[in-house]
């Protein structure tokens, strides 16, 4: 999530859909920076009238639902009216692989660690990142991209890591005022920046995995397993396999 006073925007930062390259870009012209990465370990950022204090809040981060984000604002008497609200979006197949990928990476920074190749607290910075890495080891040491996508059909892990659009970006009837897609993010950029009369920005390629196409990595079964899961958001965005 990003916010701007200033500019009167309020980005929500979908998992494994380009966000960490959006937030970067937002940064500079934001005012609410959860999970905001500066040199360091991860802080939350607020700043008021030029001043930056870091600031402890449990539930303040950087991938806020509709839900969330209504009454983060109403505590602090944020008129959500006053502002433009947009999210990017991605095919839920591709997205799923992006996830797997990434937890892939999480899993391979962790065996280094077992095997005393390297520090974890110097990579990962925090015990939840050490905890979630070790998961994904935990998991990938013996599974591959069908068993991942049978676990999480079984166990739901997407209300966790990989939400629903339906779910994350709306709540009570409030909904996002634009919507974009990952394969068209930054000509999406351009136009919301000029919607909202604010210097363009460039975005930049963040976190990326996939090396080969992401249908690739599908047989039928788990074909249809992600379109199960998401079949909602296929139907209300009109995404196809590929």
């Amino acid at each position: 999530m990003r916010i701007s006073h200033k500019y009167k925007y309020i980005y929500f930062a979908v998992p494994k859909c380009g966000s960490s390259a959006v937030r970067e870009a937002l940064n500079s012209t934001s005012d609410v920076l959860p999970n905001h990465h500066d040199g360091g370990a991860a802080l939350n950022v607020i700043r008021d009238r030029g001043n930056t204090t870091m600031v402890e809040d449990k539930h303040l981060h950087h991938h806020f639902s509709m839900k969330e984000v209504i009454d983060w604002c109403a505590k602090r008497q944020v008129n959500l009216n006053d502002y433009t609200m947009f999210a990017l979006i991605r095919n839920p197949w591709s997205r799923v692989v992006s996830h797997y990928k990434y937890m892939r990476i999480k899993s391979q920074i962790y065996g280094q660690h077992v095997r005393g190749e390297t520090d974890m607290v110097d990579l990962m910075l925090n015990q939840a990142a050490i905890k979630y890495s070790k998961n994904c080891y935990d998991f990938f040491t013996a599974n591959k991209i069908n068993s991942f996508i049978r676990w999480a059909n079984v166990t739901h892990d997407k209300r966790k890591h990989l939400p629903n659009y339906t779910d994350l970006l709306t709540h009570n009837g409030v909904e996002l005022d634009c919507i974009g897609r990952t394969e068209n993010s930054q000509p999406f950029m351009d136009q919301m920046c000029d919607r909202l009369k604010m210097p363009r920005v460039k975005l930049q390629k963040l976190n990326t995995t996939n090396v080969k196409p992401y249908w690739k990595y599908y047989d039928a079964h788990t074909q249809n397993l992600v379109g199960e899961l998401y079949h909602e958001d296929i139907i209300k965005h009109k995404f196809k396999y590929k």
